[in-house]
């Protein structure tokens, strides 16, 4: 899945290119707008967004934001679901992400004002990526405790449309309300990881299986496989597929117009 949604990519990315040149050719004195999402600062995710004016009513933009150590986008219902069992717990609370959101957008501005500034309606597409290493505890059915050392990689894509409005602060000041912009898509997880496994019997590793796969995360699946019971280079891989759900929203970016 992955390679498929970063093959989505480079194509958005000359579009974008074309649309920019076009927007030039069109609006000749054409206003551009750097700007920093000052409330990304609560959810540690930082994000920047380019816009540019097409004409009076219309422009482009795109949206680049990164976050480090970021936690599991539902960690609320893996720890509600691990029901006390402090492995889990412990795998959970210590699994943390690096993540990257690229965000194209077109926006139609209403009104009676010029774009950027005043109300306007944003189509837009949203492809995020996320990559982690854990370490995923296990107590085989004899006592024995283990750690797995586990990387996982997270390949969302989806689309949605978003209200909101930009203001001018003086004549190159801007300040643009992300009022609300749900997004639905497609996601999938994969997860690796390879440890000494040699006290483990078929059991433990079909125990280990049905501990992953029983994890309740609501519309999302999951499937997991665990080879090498008894061996030094045991494997335990697991897959998560469902929707990619979101919203935009009470986002307050600071702009410069240029």
């Amino acid at each position: 899945m992955k390679n498929k949604y970063l093959a989505w990519l480079p194509s958005s990315a000359l579009a974008l290119v074309l649309m920019i040149s076009t927007g030039t050719a069109i609006a000749q004195a054409g206003t551009s707008v750097i700007k920093f999402n000052t409330t990304s600062f609560v959810t540690n995710h930082y994000m920047f967004q380019y816009e540019r004016v097409l004409s009076p009513k219309h422009s482009i933009a795109i949206g680049i934001g990164f976050s480090s150590d970021a936690e599991l986008p539902f960690k609320e219902q893996l720890l509600d679901a691990a029901d006390g069992n402090q492995d889990a717990i412990n795998a959970i609370e210590s699994t943390k992400f690096d993540k990257l959101t690229i965000t194209p957008e077109y926006r139609f501005y209403t009104g009676s004002k010029v774009a950027p500034i005043g109300f306007y309606v944003a189509p837009f597409m949203r492809y995020m990526h996320m990559s982690s290493d854990q370490i995923y505890p296990f107590t085989t059915s004899d006592g024995n405790y283990h750690e797995i050392p586990v990387q996982g990689t997270f390949d969302c894509f989806g689309a949605g449309a978003m209200i909101g409005i930009q203001w001018a602060l003086g004549s190159h000041l801007t300040l643009d309300w992300w009022i609300l912009g749900p997004f639905y898509g497609v996601q999938d997880g994969s997860f690796h990881g390879t440890g000494d496994l040699t006290d483990y019997t078929t059991q433990d590793a079909a125990d280990l299986e049905s501990d992953i796969e029983s994890v309740d995360l609501g519309p999302w699946s999951v499937e997991a496989t665990v080879s090498g019971a008894g061996t030094t280079n045991g494997v335990v891989d697991a897959t998560v597929e469902g929707p990619y759900l979101g919203l935009r929203a009470f986002g307050f970016a600071l702009g410069f117009r240029f």
